[in-house]
């Protein structure tokens, strides 16, 4: 179907290869529609493929780069010189992008990059598989990162991938009130959600963000419950 076909090419970005792979991967299944909303990095085809082709041709110092700063949504050499606690990262950066090794430039100044949506995806399942115990320390040093800037809807997020429910709840907390006022309602809302349940109805400083965001949308028996 058109959606279908809508939404391969979403999934896969226009990569060749990776239309090649699903089709591969298509080939005589009945659930088709299913199949395509479920393709993702971690697929035989695509992980086969991209293992064999790019991460194992890699040096061990490409290699960790590339599977430790999966974990960022977006890609700097100051961001990413923090959360690997090294330097030089610019510089790996623009040999990624020579090199055409799955990057997507989203600034003209080539400041920022992102991996390709499904190399991101295999990237963090490898690294969740050959190095997990690093997974929370990179999220929370990005986090610091995040922080240091002002930039606190990356911040909260990752301190939530790093499964520190606490800290995200102190830096809601401390910035729901600023994002709100400047129309940040969506923003707000969407931090707590990120959160348990439990976790917001035990913090009054987050219940109080949850009552304004019920009486701003007019939702006043949700508000009189929260207070």
């Amino acid at each position: 179907a058109d959606a279908d076909v809508h939404l391969l090419h979403q999934r896969t970005e226009g990569w060749a290869a990776g239309l090649y792979l699903a089709a591969l991967s298509l080939a005589g299944r009945p659930d088709a529609a299913d199949f395509i909303r479920a393709f993702t990095g971690d697929n035989r085809h695509i992980v086969d493929y991209l293992m064999a082709e790019v991460l194992d041709c890699q040096s061990p110092q490409m290699r960790g780069f590339l599977l430790r700063t999966s974990v960022l949504g977006r890609l700097s050499g100051a961001l990413c010189d923090a959360t690997l606690q090294t330097s030089g990262s610019a510089t790996v950066l623009e040999k990624i992008e020579r090199e055409n090794l799955f990057v997507v430039p989203l600034d003209m100044s080539r400041r920022w990059y992102r991996y390709h949506h499904l190399f991101g995806e295999l990237l963090r399942a490898e690294l969740q598989r050959s190095e997990p115990d690093l997974v929370a320390g990179l999220h929370h040093r990005a986090a610091a990162w995040f922080e240091a800037e002002g930039l606190m809807d990356e911040a909260v997020r990752h301190l939530v991938a790093a499964g520190d429910i606490a800290r995200s709840a102190d830096l809601i907390a401390a910035d729901w009130v600023n994002e709100f006022n400047g129309g940040g309602l969506s923003t707000v809302s969407g931090w707590l959600d990120l959160l348990p349940d439990e976790s917001v109805r035990q913090d009054p400083r987050l219940g109080a963000a949850r009552a304004w965001i019920a009486l701003n949308v007019g939702r006043f028996d949700d508000a009189r419950t929260w207070i």
